[in-house]
């Protein structure tokens, strides 16, 4: 069997080849919403993690040596409980923009001006969310911290 016309005959085990079967719109409108929101999360999570790490390196400077232990204990179960209630708020947020967003792909029809407008800037209306929760996170963070500790950590967490 000859591929696209080419001479080159196709190799290798005629078991392991997938046929090609085209998506409909909204089979791939809901693809793009799981990968978007697998990344939210895992972005998410990850900056927590450099975020924790960073202030908790930070916190000697600040703190007493038997304080950090305290401070994580305190924070992160409230760290926990944050990145989950943000979590599922925004994934059901840009889970609603994005269908709109890519309405005309699930209906597998022209986009207007409007959706084109909205597709090409899906990425930057990610980015805009979660730098929202990530301000909020830091005022909320910092003001807690600064009413459980001093008003110096308060400058190590903001």
């Amino acid at each position: 069997m000859r591929h696209c016309g080419s001479n080159i005959p196709e190799w290798g085990r005629p078991e392991l080849r997938r046929e090609v079967v085209p998506k409909s719109g909204a089979d791939l409108v809901r693809e793009i919403q799981i990968r978007l929101g697998w990344l939210n999360w895992v972005a998410g999570v990850a900056g927590a993690i450099v975020v924790c790490a960073s202030i908790g390196f930070l916190i000697p400077i600040f703190l007493a040596d038997s304080e950090p232990g305290e401070l994580a204990l305190r924070n992160a179960p409230a760290i926990v409980v944050y990145i989950v209630l943000v979590g599922l708020i925004l994934s059901r947020q840009c889970y609603r923009h994005c269908a709109r967003a890519l309405a005309w792909v699930a209906e597998e029809r022209e986009p207007n001006e409007r959706e084109h407008r909205q597709t090409l800037r899906l990425a930057v209306y990610n980015v805009k969310v979660a730098a929202l929760a990530w301000i909020l996170a830091g005022l909320g963070f910092s003001t807690l911290n600064a009413a459980l500790h001093s008003w110096e950590f308060w400058v190590v967490v903001a």
